[in-house]
């Protein structure tokens, strides 16, 4: 399992992913208190500015960074909040702590995290955890597009996608879901 490069695993994944719905993907992991883009993959539907490989990104305003953190305890999260910085980069942008664990009890309830134009003005990303052998999330894998272009069905349907390409990559990490 040492030897699974989790960069190959996850690559084929999100080209599918690009090639099906022109968006572009990220994969990112935890530095600290910061995200940082270790993947990117290109869509022909939207051009995002912010990203790229090796640029960090701030877990409070983005999908990947609510993603990463979400399945941490909450003296976990305490932690790694101690001194965190809340500015952000829009007038949508999360300002507090409170702010953010509401948010993350959120991505806790649903599986998935949502950034609607808190990183980026006019994009909207959607995130999924991706986990290791042992059930620690290593990773996020989020989806960008358009805020214009997102509507109920488009959210179901990216969020569908996420999840099912995150436990492919989960498993051929190792990861085993259980079944109930």
């Amino acid at each position: 399992m040492t030897h699974l490069d989790l960069r190959n695993v996850a690559r084929k994944h999100l080209e599918w992913v690009s090639a099906t719905t022109n968006l572009t993907l990220h994969l990112v992991i935890l530095d600290g208190q910061e995200g940082v883009y270790i993947d990117k993959v290109e869509g022909t539907g939207v051009t995002v500015l912010y990203s790229r490989i090796g640029r960090r990104v701030p877990i409070h305003t983005s999908a990947v960074g609510k993603s990463l953190v979400a399945t941490k305890t909450d003296s976990e999260l305490d932690l790694l909040l101690e001194g965190y910085d809340y500015t952000g980069p829009t007038e949508r942008s999360i300002r507090s702590k409170e702010q953010f664990l509401v948010e993350i009890e959120k991505v806790r309830i649903n599986g998935y995290s949502m950034d609607n134009e808190e990183n980026e003005p006019g994009i909207f990303c959607l995130a999924v955890p991706i986990k290791d052998y042992s059930g620690k999330v290593i990773a996020a894998m989020s989806v960008s597009m358009p805020a214009s272009k997102v509507n109920e069905e488009t959210h179901e349907y990216y969020v569908r996608l996420l999840k099912e390409c995150s436990s492919k990559i989960s498993q051929e990490l190792g990861y085993e879901y259980q079944k109930i």
